[in-house]
């Protein structure tokens, strides 16, 4: 039975909400677990598709000169001590929504 974009997007609201890992919640609630992801992938995409996506100059007060490296990377994310990198033929709307979800 096919399930309709709004059921799929009450699921995927439902599960964002809830807090529990996919597994979890497909188990508490005898969702599917591959319909879920593939709910949340459409949902995400509809989403990044809907934003705008373009970039921002991030930088850091405390970031130590010695600490750069060259590399050949397209776009440097850093996030306390953590540092991402992605390459020249990243999505940019991939990126938008990492940054989204590190907001959330």
């Amino acid at each position: 039975m096919r399930t309709s974009r709004e059921d799929q997007d009450r699921w995927v609201s439902l599960f964002r909400e809830s807090g529990l890992s996919a597994k979890a919640f497909c188990l508490a609630h005898d969702v599917v677990y591959h319909r879920l992801l593939y709910w949340v992938s459409q949902a995400d995409a509809r989403s990044a598709d809907d934003d705008d996506v373009g970039f921002v100059e991030l930088s850091s007060a405390h970031a130590a000169p010695s600490a750069s490296v060259a590399i050949d990377a397209a776009i440097e994310l850093r996030l306390g001590h953590a540092r991402l990198l992605f390459g020249p033929s990243v999505d940019p709307r991939y990126v938008a929504s990492l940054m989204r979800e590190l907001r959330a």
